[in-house]
């Protein structure tokens, strides 16, 4: 299904909603393997980021709107594994990568996004998605087992 939406948009939009079924309704009418992709990188812990979680020095694309933009977060989710490790591991994506190569390629696809899209991709780096109601338990209500048990458990 083709999205209109952007990732930024749909999460925005979760914060608006009070029932937790309205939330699960919105995830689950915006599923596709990028939105996927976002939530398990910013909630799984056996995901490790191999960029780091610093503010990266790049130009913000000016694009007037996240569908102009050269890249879309959602499609380009798909190719995430390229800065990351699973459970300590190098993913395929990711093999024989030079960590300055890597480094570089992670700023051309913030520079490739839209400013709100390479904002939340920085959030993911960092863990911590900024949209109200979007927790790791509420994803997991949406996409059950997306995230290990442990992860969707609220911390104490």
């Amino acid at each position: 299904m083709a999205n209109n939406k952007s990732l930024h948009e749909i999460f925005e939009e979760i914060g608006t909603k009070t029932k937790v079924s309205d939330k699960v309704a919105i995830l689950q009418d915006h599923e596709s393997d990028g939105v996927k992709a976002i939530l398990r990188g910013a909630y799984d812990t056996r995901i490790d980021w191999l960029v780091p979680n610093t503010p990266p020095p790049y130009t913000p694309n000016e694009s007037p709107s996240y569908d102009l933009a050269d890249s879309k977060l959602e499609v380009a989710a798909m190719e995430l594994g390229k800065f990351a490790t699973f459970n300590g591991n190098p993913t395929n994506q990711g093999l024989n990568i030079p960590q300055v190569q890597r480094e570089n390629h992670f700023i051309q696809l913030l520079e490739s996004l839209h400013e709100t899209e390479a904002d939340l991709l920085k959030n993911v780096i960092k863990r911590k998605l900024p949209y109200k109601g979007l927790t790791p338990n509420l994803v997991n209500q949406a996409f059950p087992n997306l995230l290990p048990e442990e992860d969707a458990q609220p911390k104490k």
